[in-house]
């Protein structure tokens, strides 16, 4: 019994960590396309963005 659980557990925690890592990289990319959109719109097209994705987005 607590050997399922255990199983269930860290299946459950495996796949909301690979899920919420690529909602992060979807949403990463669409913020930095929306962002380079918006600098180019205002004429500030040769700026260069770097998004560092080791931060901690523990919540």
């Amino acid at each position: 019994m607590f050997g399922k659980k255990r199983k269930i557990k860290r299946y459950l925690t495996e796949k909301t960590q690979e899920l919420y890592s690529q909602f992060y990289y979807v949403l990463d990319d669409f913020i930095n396309k929306q962002l380079k959109k918006k600098l180019r719109d205002i004429g500030l097209s040769r700026i260069e963005i770097h998004v560092d994705g080791t931060q901690d987005l523990s919540v």
